[in-house]
């Protein structure tokens, strides 16, 4: 196992690099920007092709890297984007310390397989990046910021979703290689943190709800609420962890894993997703308390994006543009449309393989040159199995 932790100044540019190989003990030390080292332009290509050619080797099998964000590697050491996973796990972290080095040791032995799917779907950011969109016309450039507190990706610089919704305004999405008759479409998961809840606790009644409907219509039909109003209480039930609240009479299972939840943190002082991603208190404070109770539901579902990601990005003949935290957003052609329904039913329904979680979502369309937010809902998919026809 090789361990590669890199230093990158403002403009992701690559300062040095330190590679440790567990299996000899040596440490090598590769300059590039670094300040004061006076390398001339020549030798820091040819450094980079060195580095670049080390991290190659966690494509073809010759070696297993952890290193710290990935997403910046790929970007300056203009890295491979293989048709197969690199066999890297990405400690999420941008600025090495040395506390890091010093810890080198633990980092190789402890690492998890959240940090190999962060990995692989930080390939698929830079990819998205790379490719850019056109907003009527207008070449606009996203970037994606995938190892956040939660894993949860954040995007700056251009955003779909911060695209006005007058009727009287027509956004035009679309990549270089798509034109205005093409399809978007838009994979969009049902109260995904839920599912993520459901599974955790075991709550069959939970579990249940997502196959007839969602958590919140149930709610609504067992207590005579409106469903928008069953929405707020669940927020404020579980989200907020107000115990009394009338969604936990319903999901009595999903309290008692609640009330664990609390007590672990406060004994243990954090908690961790499926995957092992750890969540730690920073004080003991209510604010505290609930930034880790809903880190853990939310890096869940960042485990599930980072795998759907990967694997959507792979289906033939479309290309994946957004990532909406709770959905993907994908562009193919008309003639392309069902068979990218079906090669995506599996993924966005059990994205992991090894964990039973099966997320309902629904899938809405529009085509290209009617604008964003002119979607037409067109399929259900709650069991994994089959599709349902929304009828408008």
């Amino acid at each position: 196992m090789l361990i590669i932790i890199a230093e990158y100044d403002n403009y992701s540019r690559p300062l040095q690099v330190k590679i440790y190989n567990q299996n000899t003990g040596n440490i090598e030390i590769i300059p590039c920007y670094a300040p004061g080292t006076n390398l001339i332009l020549e030798k820091i290509d040819e450094n980079i092709e060195n580095i670049r050619s080390y991290f190659d080797g966690a494509i073809d099998g010759t070696h297993t890297i952890v290193t710290n964000h990935f997403k910046s590697a790929l970007q300056a050491f203009e890295l491979h984007v293989p048709e197969t996973e690199y066999d890297i796990y990405d400690i999420a972290s941008r600025i090495p310390t040395q506390s890091l080095m010093q810890s080198i040791e633990r980092i190789g032995n402890k690492v998890h397989l959240w940090q190999k799917l962060l990995a692989n779907a930080s390939v698929i950011y830079w990819e998205m990046e790379r490719t850019k969109l056109l907003h009527n016309e207008l070449v606009r450039a996203p970037i994606w910021t995938p190892d956040t507190t939660t894993g949860r990706s954040r995007c700056t610089g251009f955003n779909i979703q911060g695209l006005p919704r007058e009727d009287t305004v027509i956004n035009v999405i679309r990549t270089d290689q798509n034109t205005e008759n093409d399809i978007l479409m838009h994979f969009d998961w049902t109260a995904a943190d839920s599912c993520v809840a459901a599974y955790m606790s075991q709550d069959q009644e939970l579990t249940t709800s997502f196959l007839i409907n969602d958590p919140y219509s149930h709610l609504s039909e067992v207590l005579g609420k409106s469903r928008e109003e069953c929405k707020r209480m669940w927020l404020v039930a579980v989200n907020a962890q107000n115990l009394n609240s009338e969604v936990f009479e319903v999901y009595r299972v999903l309290k008692l894993w609640c009330m664990e939840q609390l007590k672990k943190l406060h004994e243990d002082g954090y908690l961790r997703t499926f995957y092992n991603r750890t969540f730690r208190m920073q004080n003991d404070t209510k604010d505290e308390q609930l930034r880790v109770f809903n880190s853990v539901l939310q890096g869940g579902t960042a485990h599930l994006m980072h795998a759907a990601l990967f694997r959507m990005y792979h289906i033939p003949n479309v290309k994946v543009i957004a990532d909406l935290h709770d959905g993907l957003v994908l562009i193919c052609s008309a003639a392309a449309l069902l068979d990218v329904l079906r090669a995506a039913k599996p993924i966005m329904s059990r994205p992991l393989d090894d964990i039973d979680i099966c997320m309902a979502f629904r899938v809405s369309i529009c085509k290209v040159g009617e604008g964003w937010h002119h979607w037409i809902p067109i399929r259900v998919c709650r069991d994994g199995k089959k599709y349902e026809r929304i009828e408008s």
